[in-house]
């Protein structure tokens, strides 16, 4: 089974290159809803996930589209187990997969994953580990901003992802950014 390369940026907040994304007359807390209408997930870091409470969680899930997931970037330190457990079942399906820093050892994090898909980010000069389940990679700067390069970039993605899940990590790029990414992905027939 093939899978598919998932364009992904960091929040949905409204970025500095999102100032004609957001219409100007909508209320912050319909953000999230209008964002998910045009993504397939986002990736949410710890300071945005981990204080917030399950019910707050839960709430998330009903102001997106069905298809939509969230991808938590896990914390580096690992008293997290609790945390961890009470977001991923707060999100239920609407959740992606674990989001590990390169420090993480994937073996030390599978607890808090239960049965969701292991993402590791890796550098790209590192040789893909056989155990990682799935990848998550940075997209540099320059491939953002140039498609053509941006093809380039995700041939070699899709070979060293061998079939396995992949994540483009776009950081703050704008949702217009991020949009023409799931396009190229479509049209190179990665997704």
């Amino acid at each position: 089974m093939r899978h598919a390369i998932v364009p992904l940026r960091s929040g949905w907040d409204q970025g500095c290159g999102d100032a004609f994304f957001y219409p100007e007359d909508l209320p912050e807390e319909w953000r999230l809803t209008y964002f998910s209408n045009e993504l397939q997930g986002v990736v949410v870091e710890p300071q945005a996930w981990v204080p917030v409470e399950p019910a707050r969680l839960r709430e998330w899930t009903g102001e997106v589209s069905s298809t939509f997931r969230f991808y938590l970037r896990s914390p580096v330190s690992p008293p997290c187990s609790q945390a961890c457990r009470r977001a991923r079942q707060a999100l239920g399906s609407h959740f992606g997969g674990w989001i590990l820093w390169h420090a993480l050892d994937i073996g030390a994090d599978l607890e808090i994953a239960d049965d969701a898909p292991i993402y590791r980010e890796i550098e790209a000069e590192s040789e893909v580990p056989a155990e990682a389940a799935a990848l998550a990679w940075e997209v540099p700067a320059s491939a953002r901003a140039d498609l053509r390069g941006g093809r380039a970039w995700l041939e070699d993605y899709a070979r060293v992802a061998a079939g396995r899940p992949a994540l483009a990590l776009m950081g703050t790029a704008s949702v217009e950014t991020v949009k023409r990414w799931q396009a190229l992905i479509q049209l190179l027939g990665l997704g």
